[in-house]
């Protein structure tokens, strides 16, 4: 691994981390890069895109020593983090760690990790991490794997062809060996999670009461004992920091899911009605409530036929948009055929009206009847 200083197109600094693999024989590199530190975490899901990017893994793979996978070298009996170590047992391969200050030992990687420090990220613009990774292989493919190696004198792809067929298949990368600790809830309702404490929904604490914590892309997911998610946390890379949940927008995300559930029952709790709802919040990620209190407003003033009629009608042609919703109502309201023949009751104050009646000669006279 390695790091280096990058500018994005505003001028600002970003740090970057990068993560380098290569094949022993054909010198056949890959690269990915983080703009956080590499945790236990981050470097098992760079091994799992390396495999990905070779095809397998070899038997043995041969590591710069680094504290995400070691513990302690021991004399030469090694230590390996518990993490690292349940992934390595996981996928099956073997390690050979470099000793320190032994730079023979770690020659093949280190010129990798220099050669994409020096030669790719040097004076680039940040602009994403996606951006970056994705340049990067293409960038290896042009390079590094694609022109002749100064030492074997080969094009390291064209061996690599040969050489990926005595890889080994690699399980998917699950959260089996990533399983989650439980800690234990405070008074105040947060938890310590390495260094940091991080808050837990208020009413969480009881006594000897625990709690999982998990991370996953750069967020700590904190469940109950029964799976139940309960916070979702930024991982902060500081000490002695408190993370806390902003409530005010836990409440409102609250009241949306009753609105957007009262909603749903008041258009007939069906597959068509969640997805109706759904396309909706696509739709007007910044404006849901405005379009769920719309919805229910209209569906409280048609019966339940006038509003199936409309929703099936709304989805059919994708019409997503509670104003177009209502419009639809209206519609089909004004096309329902007037009854012929029914007596209409008159109001009471003209029911007493008397019609004045003419004889017919009288409009036989005008017109002249005689003819």
């Amino acid at each position: 691994m390695g790091q280096e200083w990058l500018v994005d197109i505003y001028g600002r600094r970003i740090k970057v981390y990068a993560f380098c693999m290569s094949m022993s024989n054909s010198r056949y590199k890959f690269a990915t890069f983080s703009t956080t530190p590499f945790t236990a975490e981050g470097f098992i899901r760079a091994h799992d895109l390396a495999f990905r990017f070779f095809g397998g893994r070899t038997k043995e793979i041969a590591y710069d020593q680094d504290r995400v996978m070691t513990v302690s070298e021991n004399f030469g009996n090694i230590m390996l983090a518990d993490k690292f170590l349940a992934y390595k047992n996981y996928c099956g391969f073997s390690v050979f760690l470099c000793r320190g200050y032994d730079p023979e030992s770690k020659g093949k990687i280190e010129a990798v990790v220099k050669y994409v420090k020096y030669n790719f990220l040097k004076h680039r613009k940040f602009t994403t991490i996606d951006n970056l990774n994705s340049e990067a292989l293409d960038w290896l493919d042009r390079t590094g794997n694609g022109l002749i190696h100064n030492t074997t004198m080969l094009v390291p792809k064209v061996v690599f062809i040969e050489e990926q067929k005595h890889l080994m298949a690699v399980p998917s990368l699950e959260q089996q060996y990533l399983k989650p600790s439980s800690y234990l809830v405070r008074k105040d309702n947060v938890i310590s999670y390495r260094s940091n404490r991080y808050a837990v929904p208020k009413g969480t604490y009881a006594p000897n009461k625990y709690v999982l914590a998990v991370e996953k892309e750069e967020s700590l997911l904190i469940s109950a004992l029964d799976g139940e998610l309960l916070v979702k946390h930024n991982i902060c890379r500081e000490r002695g920091k408190l993370i806390t949940i902003n409530h005010s927008e836990r409440e409102t995300n609250t009241k949306l899911n009753i609105l957007t559930e009262q909603v749903f029952k008041l258009l007939g709790s069906n597959i068509i009605a969640r997805t109706y709802l759904d396309k909706i919040a696509l739709a007007f990620p910044r404006y849901a409530r405005d379009q769920l209190g719309l919805l229910k407003k209209v569906c409280i003033e048609y019966n339940d036929s006038e509003i199936r009629t409309a929703l099936n009608y709304c989805v059919s042609k994708e019409i997503y948009n509670a104003t177009e919703f209502r419009d639809t109502l209206l519609f089909f309201k004004a096309e329902q055929p007037k009854a012929i023949g029914s007596k209409q009751q008159l109001p009471l104050q003209y029911s007493v009206v008397k019609i004045q009646t003419r004889d017919l000669d009288c409009y036989a006279g005008i017109y002249g009847g005689d003819k």
